[in-house]
């Protein structure tokens, strides 16, 4: 919510004469509150990943799936490595 408009970053994306570029201001960062417990943290992400499915551009789909693909590689580890 930017400004009072909610615009999802892929219709921005999309929208002629509209591009998203990284802001080099620190004062631009939001900052939120991390889960307080496992499954407050278990439900915030499957909620992002709920998201993932609407994606229409190719480099959004790529990024969900290296970030998915991370994360499942981080899990796997501590799971050997017991």
């Amino acid at each position: 919510n930017l400004w009072g408009v909610n615009i999802p970053l892929q219709e921005m994306n999309e929208t002629p004469g509209k591009m998203i570029r990284y802001v080099l201001n620190l004062d631009a960062i939001l900052h939120s509150k991390p889960a307080t417990s496992l499954s407050a943290f278990l439900i915030q992400r499957r909620h992002l990943a709920s998201k993932a499915t609407g994606y229409k551009d190719p480099f959004m789909i790529l990024t969900t799936l290296l970030v998915f693909a991370a994360n499942l590689e981080i899990i796997a580890a501590l799971a050997f490595s017991i």
